[in-house]
């Protein structure tokens, strides 16, 4: 007798001759339509205008957003923003991953709370969409934290800092909170507070908020120039005759023995240099602008609107580091100098509060105020309540809670 067939505990699932669609566009292809399309290395939109724009894969473009219609006006970041795949016919439909705004991404990840109104989140967020809804294209710029030469993003632009991976919810590279507040970054936070100061020494390279660091402050044209003597990459320091207050010889340093390690919560690093009388004569044989540049603290911010999203750490980097040379090996190209300094190097360094708020607010603020002395008091409240990070005149020097140097 036969053996009685055992129940399925499961039903055995239904192949759909169909298929799903690849996006949650109207007509998407499925999976298998799109295998049998033919590829395309670009694509055109004639724009009302008839203006004609040419996409490519590998390109970044804005979408238009479901439920506006044409002829309604959009700001830059009102547009869903996509990075191009793959093209293929016949419509053409393209197969892109999205770029998250904000809104979009902080349920998900809520350690992303600090991105900035025109900062993008590039994601693995696959879909298939069709070429008629596509606006423009734009260069979307790369906010790299970790280098001491940023791409510069003016004030306005697009760009991106992060990578999201919305399978296994894990962004990359991990999120910066060097601040004693543990709090990170944010592009848009226009509070003079919330201005950050970078201490560029390799034993420390860590940004901090202007209301975080508990120290008095000194306008940087009063501060020593002893640090221009370390070397910005390595924290080797440049000796000179007279100039030192110990006293040495006119040389680079030789590489200091190492002394046993004692825990302390500073960063390592060699100590400060203070530079006795003869000061004046190390940088005298310098071009003024240059050793400004080098004296001017590393900062970013919204209230620092001339330095956009990345702040002015490129120009400064670039002048500490031809100071160094000059100081090391005695000599200096006078005529092709500025070839190694960024772009707009000049607008970047000997900000002025007034230069960080906008043009105008400066003088409204003082007549509505009563007076310098009164605006100095609102803005020093404004930054911390305490008058240690905001002064009325040039952004302020202060000191590195973590290795002592100046930011």
């Amino acid at each position: 007798m036969p053996k009685a067939r055992r129940a399925r505990l499961t039903r055995q699932k239904k192949k759909n001759a169909a298929g799903l669609p690849l996006g949650r566009e109207k007509n998407a292809p499925t999976e298998e339509e799109w295998a049998q399309m033919q590829h395309y290395t670009g694509f055109s939109v004639v724009d009302t205008q008839q203006e004609e724009f040419q996409f490519e894969a590998g390109q970044v473009a804005l979408v238009w957003p479901n439920g506006r219609r044409l002829g309604d006006t959009l700001r830059l970041q009102d547009y869903w923003v996509c990075r191009i795949q793959s093209i293929r016919a016949t419509t053409p439909e393209n197969v892109l991953h999205w770029f998250y705004a904000k809104h979009d991404a902080t349920a998900m990840f809520p350690a992303l709370s600090h991105i900035g109104e025109f900062e993008r989140l590039e994601s693995n967020h696959a879909d298939c969409i069709s070429s008629s809804v596509f606006d423009g294209k734009i260069d979307m710029k790369q906010f790299d934290e970790s280098t001491l030469y940023p791409e510069p993003i003016q004030d306005g632009e697009l760009y991106f800092r992060y990578t999201i991976d919305v399978n296994t919810k894990t962004i990359s590279p991990a999120v910066q909170t060097t601040c004693t507040c543990n709090r990170s970054y944010n592009p848009s936070d226009d509070d003079p507070g919330s201005l950050m100061h970078f201490c560029s020494r390799p034993s420390c390279q860590k940004y901090f908020h202007s209301r975080c660091i508990a120290n008095e402050p000194a306008a940087a044209a009063e501060r020593d120039r002893g640090f221009l003597l370390l070397d910005p990459d390595s924290d080797d320091r440049v000796e000179i005759e007279d100039a030192l207050a110990a006293g040495t010889s006119a040389s680079a340093s030789a590489p200091r023995p190492k002394k046993k390690k004692q825990r302390s919560n500073r960063a390592e690093g060699s100590p400060i240099p203070v530079l006795g009388p003869a000061a004046a004569q190390i940088f005298s044989n310098l071009p003024p602008a240059l050793v400004k540049a080098a004296e001017q603290p590393i900062v970013r911010g919204a209230a620092f609107r001339a330095g956009g999203v990345v702040g002015n750490i490129s120009a400064v980097m670039a002048a500490r580091r031809l100071v160094f040379h000059s100081l090391r090996t005695g000599e200096f190209d006078d005529e092709n100098w500025e070839e190694n300094m960024p772009e707009r190097w000049e607008e970047l360094v000997n900000v002025t509060l007034e230069d960080a708020e906008g043009e105008g607010e400066g003088e409204k603020e003082k007549e509505d105020t009563g007076g310098g002395g009164s605006r100095k008091r609102k803005l020093q409240a404004r930054c911390n309540g305490k008058g240690k990070a905001v002064d009325r005149g040039e952004i302020l020097a202060l000191n590195c809670p973590k290795c002592g140097g100046p930011i």
